[in-house]
């Protein structure tokens, strides 16, 4: 059988996650927590103030843990040969909606970009989340060869964003920037490219 029929064969059974599928995704997202948390704590450093900003630490890392569950259905679906999104994409347009909506009114209501910390440079979350994101995205591009996706790219984004989702929650103990502006833009941007980087590895590395 050639590959392309069997591709087609694929594609014409119906979409089904099994729950050892979920399984899978749970325990490479906690196993990619432990790994972005460890490289956080021995790397980066925690903040020396993260005794007095629990709360602004708990609401970042809830920004990442809602990302990631937006995201985990897609991942899922998405790493199986045959894949439908639609209402599959809503979760993630609301979470990207929600994101862009808060950013405005608080830049609004501050009635400045202050809160952006735009003079401090290129934000380091857009430069260390993919970093933490590297060693759960791996091991999930490696299991999902084996589920044989065939919508590659797309798969690959779905990896990549999610893993970036996850090591926001450890990340959030290192960044010291609460604003409600500079989570919802740069924390949603760090995301983004992480879903970019997947996409151009799913392209080649999920190719079976």
């Amino acid at each position: 059988m050639k590959t392309e029929d069997l591709i087609a064969g694929l594609a014409a059974q119906p979409t089904r996650v099994l729950s050892s599928q979920k399984i899978w995704l749970a325990m490479t997202a906690l196993a990619g927590l432990v790994m972005a948390s460890a490289i956080v704590g021995l790397g980066f450093g925690i903040r020396s103030d993260a005794s007095v900003a629990g709360l602004a630490i708990a609401l970042k890392s809830t920004f990442g843990l809602i990302a990631a569950i937006a995201l985990a259905p897609l991942v899922l679906n998405l790493a199986q040969p045959n894949t439908v999104l639609g209402r599959l994409k809503l979760p993630i347009v609301g979470f990207v909606a929600v994101s862009i909506a808060a950013a405005i009114a608080a830049i609004w209501n501050e009635g400045s970009l202050a809160g952006l910390a735009l003079h401090a440079g290129v934000p380091e979350c857009i430069k260390r989340v993919p970093l933490l994101a590297l060693p759960m995205s791996t091991v999930m591009f490696l299991v999902a060869r084996r589920l044989a996706p065939t919508r590659l790219t797309l798969a690959g984004a779905a990896i990549g964003a999610f893993s970036g989702a996850v090591s926001i929650i450890a990340y959030s103990w290192f960044c010291t920037g609460d604003s409600v502006a500079y989570v919802a833009v740069w924390y949603l941007t760090s995301i983004v490219i992480c879903g970019l980087l997947g996409a151009a590895v799913g392209a080649r590395v999920l190719r079976w």
